[in-house]
C-alpha cells in the first residue's frame, strides 16, 4: 500500500490520506457531521453510499424512483 500524504490534523487520529478529498470525508468521523439526509425519515449519514443503502433496505418504494 502506497503511503499517504495528507494527514489528518485531529489530536491523536494521525491517519493518512493520498488526497484531501478522502480527508475531508473521514474527518466527519471526528465532527460528527451528518449532510446526507433521508427524505422519509430522521436518518442521517456522514456518506452518500450509507444513505443510499438505507433507502433501498428501509424506502424501497423512493429508491425504485430513482
Amino acid at each position: 500500500m502506497v503511503a499517504g500524504n495528507v494527514f489528518c490534523p485531529w489530536q491523536g487520529c494521525g491517519k493518512r490520506f493520498t488526497g484531501v478529498w478522502h480527508l475531508r470525508r473521514h474527518y466527519r468521523v471526528h465532527t460528527g457531521e451528518k449532510p446526507y439526509k433521508c427524505p422519509a425519515c430522521d436518518f442521517a449519514s456522514a456518506q452518500r453510499c450509507h444513505l443510499n443503502s438505507h433507502v433501498a433496505a428501509h424506502h424501497p418504494e423512493l429508491h425504485s424512483a430513482r
